[in-house]
């Protein structure tokens, strides 16, 4: 009987045993959850906040649109667009449904001789953003960008050249323009790109 009795208490403690050591292992484990979602909500909040500071619009300088003012020599950036109205006053102008090319000459304004060296040439049509677009009385509202690669230094136009667009039947003829800004006094004076621009090329660089 004593012998029974020994048997069923030790079964009894190890069942009493089993029962203690259950809560440990689950509180272990639910610790062990608890940091890893602690450790998945930092991780998020970091990735996420990244993205928005190298993102703030703030930081960014956009390309302005700077007129062509007789007289003056406004500054412009690199990619900047060159903005004109004017009317090239072609012969025969009633041939005329546009313009096809639009070709301003500049030359540093220090080089008194205006030496092939120093001129630089934006022409409308071969870069995306440059536009030409028609309004009255033969004028039309020129846009070209600045190029990226033209020197700090001030320059002034020395030289222009359009081409109109013709119909098929009349594209042989050769029209010329009578009206050229060449002699207006216009000029630019290229800087440096802004300091916000570059502060953002060198964190996307990174």
């Amino acid at each position: 009987m004593r012998g029974g009795r020994g048997g069923t208490s030790g079964r009894n403690n190890h069942q009493e045993s089993s029962l203690d050591s259950e809560p440990e292992s689950s509180k272990g484990g639910k610790a062990m959850m608890g940091v890893l979602c602690l450790l998945a909500s930092v991780s998020l909040a970091a990735q996420t906040a990244a993205p928005a500071a190298q993102g703030n619009p703030a930081t960014i300088e956009k390309p302005a649109t700077v007129a062509l003012v007789s007289g003056t020599c406004p500054a412009v950036h690199g990619s900047d667009l060159l903005a004109l109205d004017w009317s090239p006053d072609f012969e025969d102008g009633g041939l005329v449904t546009g313009l096809r090319t639009f070709t301003l000459t500049f030359s540093r304004a220090d080089d008194e001789n205006g030496s092939l060296i120093s001129r630089r040439r934006f022409t409308l049509g071969r870069q995306l953003r440059s536009k030409a677009t028609p309004g009255a009385n033969g004028i039309f509202h020129i846009e070209i960008p600045v190029p990226r690669s033209l020197p700090p230094g001030t320059y002034r136009l020395v030289d222009a050249h359009a081409t109109p667009s013709l119909p098929p039947e009349d594209r042989d003829q050769k029209l010329e323009m009578m009206n050229s800004p060449a002699d207006s006094g216009f000029c630019i004076t290229m800087t440096r790109t802004p300091p916000a621009t570059e502060e953002q090329s060198s964190s996307d660089a990174q």
